[in-house]
């Protein structure tokens, strides 16, 4: 299923704020959007997921920018859920991932 950019940005901003939370969210973003890993660089409340400051961390490998469709929104968030230190998190975030992306389907 076909995703475009501003789909993706208000199901991140939104959906997956809500979800995840705000870190996960803009990860995903950077992942989604230039194929990098960040962290964010600044406490700015009001600023959505997507355009908090971030510094990035790392390339994500087989990352495809700009996501195209569900499946690449799939693998950006195995990554975020793959990075959990917490192995509980990391498991419950993998198993939420199929219940996500069809949250992304359902707003397209």
């Amino acid at each position: 299923m076909p995703v475009t950019l501003e789909i993706l940005r208000q199901w991140v901003d939104e959906f997956l704020n809500n979800s995840w939370g705000v870190s996960a969210a803009a990860r995903t973003w950077h992942i989604s959007t230039r194929g990098l890993d960040v962290r964010l660089a600044g406490s700015t409340r009001m600023q959505e997921p997507s355009d908090k400051p971030v510094q990035d961390i790392q390339p994500v490998p087989g990352a495809r920018i700009p996501c195209g469709n569900a499946y690449d929104a799939a693998q950006a968030l195995s990554w975020v859920a793959s990075g959990e230190s917490n192995s509980r998190t990391r498991l419950e975030r993998q198993i939420e991932i199929p219940v996500l992306i069809e949250a992304l389907i359902a707003m397209n």
